[in-house]
């Protein structure tokens, strides 16, 4: 059937469907805005206190197992056999050197499984005992240049040293280094703590964030240190990713703060801060869509429900103009009949209702 868009009915149609429509949508369409302005503010407070609360707890245990290394350097025991190597070498008091193992041994194995080993250097850097994760012995190893241990000799205090690959294991690590000195401060060497890298990838990325979201870290320089796929550790450089630049760089400042990316067509939304040690920081990140979850829902029921409301009132305008059009067609089928006809005035319009009509026919029958 061809619209007639002249026509009462369908200009009554429409006309009411607009009415519904109009206000519908402009309401749904504020509501859904203020909706992903809000979520997307509680968001990003989120993300970013996400981030700051892990910094916090990585920087509280970098310091305790700093000063865990620090007391072990600081034993009496540790100290006069680090004096005796100094004095004569290992092999003239191997029997000391092999008591100090068993020690340590026993020591290790209470410790965790956070660490690959625990050692002794001297002054110059060499591993003379300690032991390694299965019992091993942890020796023959130079550490004389490395940062962490140069740090520890410069300073004269614990430090934590940059996530590095193990010279003994070839696997990730991070080491609590402390230095091992006399009564008058003579430096005789250091007692390191080799912290796993995934020690900290548990801590940082173990943090659930909603079902899309995970923690990550990065060092001074933007290296990957922490991430729940163990591929990007000390191999993915967030300074070489494009779409993380911005970010990226104000990581490396020691910002706190938010950052939208888009990363592999994926809108994201970061939180980071910096957790005060050896230029680390911690990032924190979502995907836009999940946290927008909630004001696309309150969109895709406006729609349902601007649908439904148009689908109704069609029904009812439809049967409405129907009522209203009937009689005035029913009119203007005998008002044709009497002009096309012979003019036989005598014919009359039924006045059946009491609208106006109704009324119509009723004068023109009296006409």
């Amino acid at each position: 059937m061809k619209l007639n868009l002249q026509s009462i009915s369908t200009k009554l149609i429409l006309g009411g469907i607009l009415a519904v429509l109009i206000p519908l949508i402009i309401v749904g369409y504020i509501s859904f805005s203020k909706a992903a302005t809000s979520l997307m503010s509680l968001s990003k407070e989120q993300v970013e206190g996400i981030a700051s609360d892990l910094a916090r707890l990585t920087q509280k245990i970098i310091q305790a197992e700093m000063e865990k290394a620090r007391v072990l350097a600081s034993q009496k025991e540790i100290i006069e056999l680090s004096e005796a190597v100094d004095h004569s070498g290992v092999q003239a008091n191997r029997s000391m050197v092999e008591a100090a193992f068993a020690d340590l041994a026993f020591e290790f194995r209470s410790m965790g499984n956070h660490y690959q080993g625990l050692f002794i250097a001297n002054a110059a850097g060499e591993l003379f005992t300690g032991v390694l994760e299965g019992g091993r012995e942890y020796k023959d190893v130079n550490i004389g240049d490395t940062d962490y241990f140069q740090a520890v000799q410069r300073q004269g205090k614990a430090v934590l040293g940059n996530m590095t690959f193990s010279k003994s294991t070839g696997k990730p690590i991070a080491v609590a280094c402390a230095p091992i000195k006399t009564k008058n401060g003579k430096f005789l060497g250091a007692l390191g703590l080799v912290l796993h890298a995934n020690y900290f990838t548990d801590l940082v990325s173990g943090r659930k964030i909603g079902k899309t979201g995970y923690g990550f870290m990065s060092d001074a320089t933007g290296l990957c240190i922490a991430h729940p796929k163990p591929e990007n550790i000390l191999k993915t450089n967030f300074t070489n990713i494009k779409e993380m630049d911005a970010i990226s760089r104000r990581m490396k400042a020691q910002e706190t703060g938010v950052e939208e990316y888009d990363f592999k067509g994926i809108h994201k939304i970061a939180g980071f801060a910096p957790v005060g040690i050896n230029g680390w920081t911690i990032g924190a990140t979502q995907n836009q869509d999940e946290f927008l979850a909630a004001s696309h829902a309150i969109r895709n029921i406006n729609i349902i429900v601007t649908l439904v409301a148009a689908a109704i009132v069609a029904v009812l305008v439809f049967f409405s103009a129907r009522a209203i059009v009937r009689p005035i067609n029913a009119a203007v089928a005998g008002l044709k009949d009497i002009a096309q006809g012979e003019g036989d005035l005598t014919m009359r319009l039924e006045a059946t209702t009491r609208d106006e009509v109704g009324e119509l026919a009723r004068w023109f029958n009296t006409f």
